[in-house]
């Protein structure tokens, strides 16, 4: 006989079709004790700053 496994399914939205604003910006960057604006601004920086993509930069030091 088969064993009945529950399905999962995780979703995650890079581009913001789904929430107003980017998934980390709920439980991950209030975590860190940083504002969301301060978060992206030093993100979108060392993106500028070496040529990375910029949600590559934004999890970079993840």
């Amino acid at each position: 006989m088969l064993k009945k496994h529950p399905v999962i399914a995780m979703m995650y939205d890079f581009d913001k079709t789904l929430r107003t604003k980017d998934m980390r910006e709920y439980e991950f960057i209030p975590s860190l004790g940083v504002r969301a604006d301060e978060f992206w601004k030093e993100s979108n920086r060392l993106a500028t700053q070496v040529g990375m993509d910029r949600i590559l930069a934004s999890i970079y030091g993840i």
